[in-house]
Formats: C-alpha cells, sequence, structure tokens
C-alpha cells in the first residue's frame, strides 16, 4: 500500500519531498523559489502529504549541553516576599520559586550556561535587590538515584550560531511581501537560536497602552509546526480567547520566557495545542519600531529549556532588525507608525 502512495505522488509532490530531506528545515519560501512555486502551493502540499500520505519532518538533537544549576534560600525584606517572588520568578535563569517558612522565605531554583553567568545572577539580581534582606546559594552536584547524565537531561542550554545571525545580517533577502519576511524570519530564527519552531505574528499596531482582546493579524509566519498550527493560533486570537504568552509579551514590550508551557498559568487553556505539537519551553520576542510593538516572534523547544541575559539580548536585536525590514515591506505599518492611518 504505501509503494502505491508513493507511486502517486506526481513530480511537484517528490521535489517538496526531495527538498526536505535535503534540509527538514528548510522555509517554505525556500522551497518554493527553489521549485518555482509560491509559499501558498508549497504550503497546502506539505499539508496534503501530511494528513494523507504521511509525510513527518522530524529532527535528531545532539545531547544537551550540561547547565550550571543553582538554589537559592533568601529572606525578604519584611512585606516584600510575594512582590520578589513574582519578580524572580520573570527571570529567564529562573525554573522555579517556592514561598517558605522556616529557614526562608523563598527558595529559588535556576540554571545558566556557566558559572559566570551564575554569579552575576547572584551579584545583580539577587543581591542587588532592595526587596532582599539575605540570601545563601549552593550548586546542586547530583540528585539522589540519577546519574549525572540524567541529572542534566531535563535541561538543554541551546546554542547561538553566530555564522547564521551573521548571514542573515550582513545578506538577506530581498523581500516582497510580509509572509516573505516572517516566514524567513523563523526559518532563521530556529537556526541561529537552536530552536524546534518558531512563530511570527505581526498585529495592526496600536499607540495606547491597552492590547485589543483580538488585535488584528496583518502577517504571519511559521517553522517546524503542523499545517494546522496557525490556524488553530488565528482562531483564537479571533475569538479573543486567551493567549497569555503573546499578549503579556505585547503589554509589557518585554520578553516572555515560559520554561513548562504544560503547567504555566499563562498557557491556560491552550493544553490541547501544547500537547499536539510537543514543545516544552518557550520564549516570546516583541516586534518593535521604537516602543510601540506591533508583533511578537516566539521559538519553542520540545525539551526543557534554560536561557541567560545574553542569549535573550541576541534574539531582540536580530528581531529589532526585522522589525525595520517589516515596516519598509508593509507600508501600512510603516504609515501608522510614522503618523499615518493604517488602511482597512
Amino acid at each position: 500500500m504505501r509503494d502505491q502512495n508513493v507511486a502517486e505522488l506526481d513530480d511537484l509532490d517528490k521535489s517538496i519531498v526531495g527538498a526536505l530531506q535535503q534540509n527538514g528545515r528548510a522555509s517554505n519560501v525556500e522551497i518554493g523559489r527553489a521549485l518555482g512555486v509560491s509559499e501558498k502551493t508549497v504550503r497546502s502540499r506539505i499539508a496534503r502529504l501530511t494528513s494523507d500520505r504521511g509525510l513527518r519532518i522530524s529532527a535528531v538533537l545532539d545531547e544537551p549541553i550540561a547547565a550550571v544549576q543553582m538554589l537559592y534560600l533568601i529572606d525578604a525584606e519584611p512585606g516584600r516576599r510575594f512582590h520578589l517572588a513574582e519578580e524572580l520568578a520573570m527571570h529567564p535563569s529562573v525554573n522555579n520559586v517556592l514561598l517558605a517558612n522556616g529557614a526562608a522565605d523563598l527558595i529559588v531554583g535556576a540554571s545558566f550556561s556557566d558559572a559566570d553567568n551564575a554569579l552575576k545572577f547572584l551579584v545583580n539580581t539577587i543581591e542587588g535587590s532592595a526587596d532582599v534582606r539575605s540570601s545563601t546559594d549552593c550548586t546542586i552536584i547530583s540528585r539522589i538515584g540519577a546519574d549525572e547524565t540524567a541529572m542534566h537531561s531535563d535541561a538543554r542550554v541551546p546554542e547561538i550560531d553566530s555564522d547564521v545571525l551573521l548571514e542573515a545580517t550582513l545578506h538577506p533577502p530581498a523581500f516582497s511581501h510580509l509572509n516573505e519576511i516572517l516566514e524567513w524570519m523563523c526559518h532563521t530564527a530556529a537556526r541561529a537560536f537552536g530552536a524546534d519552531h518558531a512563530l511570527s505574528l505581526i498585529y495592526a499596531p496600536e499607540r495606547t497602552p491597552e492590547i485589543p482582546a483580538s488585535p488584528r493579524v496583518l502577517g504571519a509566519g511559521t517553522f517546524g509546526f503542523s499545517p494546522t498550527y496557525l490556524d488553530r493560533i488565528s482562531e483564537r486570537l479571533k475569538s479573543g480567547t486567551n493567549v497569555g504568552v503573546i499578549r503579556r509579551c505585547l503589554e509589557t514590550r518585554q520578553h516572555v520566557y515560559v520554561d513548562d508551557a504544560r503547567t504555566s498559568p499563562l498557557m491556560k487553556g491552550a493544553e490541547d495545542v501544547i500537547r499536539s505539537e510537543g514543545y516544552i519551553s518557550m520564549l516570546a520576542v516583541p516586534v518593535l519600531f521604537g516602543s510601540i510593538p506591533f508583533g511578537v516572534s516566539t521559538i519553542y523547544f520540545d525539551r526543557p529549556t534554560t536561557i541567560d541575559e545574553h542569549y535573550v539580548a541576541t534574539i531582540q536585536r536580530f528581531i529589532d532588525q526585522c522589525a525595520f525590514a517589516i515596516a519598509r515591506v508593509e507600508e501600512g505599518v510603516t504609515e501608522y507608525l510614522l503618523g499615518g492611518r493604517l488602511e482597512n
């Protein structure tokens, strides 16, 4: 039966499958350019091949780099423990924050790519906080009942590929449509930052601090997701259903990191999507024109992941560069951001 199905594939189907065999991370735009067809054609063909022919795109990951894992026992200033707990929980390197009684007010677990970043966190974030009265820190060496490999297998530290970023900066493609940029953004971000999936959404920008319940989507791009993922996210946005990470990123104009989307309150109501797509950790970064947010770019990881401040700063710089490219291509966005009106 499988041979019969393969025989029914036409030349374009076979060419698309061949392109994906060569590079499973190739975007629909890149495949379309190579084969002389539109991105929409490639997307629809892949969707049909996935649903009708059992096409699967998979990746084999290298073993994760061992992270430095720390535990902090913190005494907070009177009346400040809840505020301090919320602040620490938002830090990208923090895995969990526990409220406690007795020897400490807070117990904080965090992971870092190296000892230098662990020290910076201690000095700048904990000792540098006016809400901290005193603290004690210790390095986690091993876990009882688990070998060293198992200890680190649940914390993936993604590497930044500087060669990919340099190529993207020096030789970006020529874009004519918004979705071309967004597809390229997702593909490049996934390659450069070691992610398994990526999603970029551009909205009609708002000058007011309030973000609409259902912001109007002008364009979208994805990488590594199933063909139906974007449709499911779009339906949630149109219906005003809470998409907590995206909304918080737009409202705060800051990155939002989720170490485990399966249990995060920000992802409440999206359990079915998370389960079907298989991702665990995620990092959302705002797309800004000056201080005006008009989009969110998010990368996703299929394994538990920890990131540091350098990682966040680097991806934000990349997204900032993309924001100017978007403004140049999407004239309506440019006119609105510079004081004109966005056409309906």
